[in-house]
């Protein structure tokens, strides 16, 4: 499972949405491995990521563990929601993470299944990008952004 000292890697976008959008989702579907040696791997979506480290994820993991987290004033790592039992996960397949902020909520989707939500964190759901956890290696087939009106 992920903590606050997972080594990271981030790929990051220039701002594709405005700061007020709602009814707005990020979406990617990927596969995902990790080194023979290493106790898990993972990756995921990332938003709001633009400034002073200030920044959240949607992660999924090769032992099925789940995670939203964040590091809402740059520094403090907070948990959100988690899972480690997570059935919807597909160890050896591709799956789909979908984030979609409608009426200043956040809906987090799982290869379908809404998972959680919680009221917006930080403005939008913008400055997006694609992490990968610990020794791993995700393979992207798609990443995108879209407005759902």
């Amino acid at each position: 499972m992920g903590d606050s000292q997972t080594p990271q890697w981030e790929t990051l976008t220039d701002p594709v949405f405005d700061i007020l959008d709602d009814h707005i989702a990020l979406e990617m579907r990927f596969s995902m491995t990790k080194d023979p040696e290493a106790a898990y791997g993972g990756g995921g979506l990332l938003w709001n990521a633009s400034t002073g480290n200030v920044a959240y994820f949607f992660d999924i993991y090769t032992d099925g563990y789940y995670e939203i987290f964040g590091y809402p004033d740059g520094q403090t790592y907070k948990e959100y929601a988690s899972d480690d039992t997570s059935k919807l996960i597909k160890l050896d397949g591709e799956n789909v993470l979908r984030i979609m902020l409608v009426n200043q909520t956040l809906y987090f989707i799982l290869n379908g299944s809404e998972i959680y939500s919680m009221k917006e964190v930080g403005p939008g759901l913008d400055d997006p990008g694609i992490a990968t956890e610990g020794q791993s290696t995700i393979k992207v087939d798609y990443f995108k952004a879209l407005q759902l009106r």
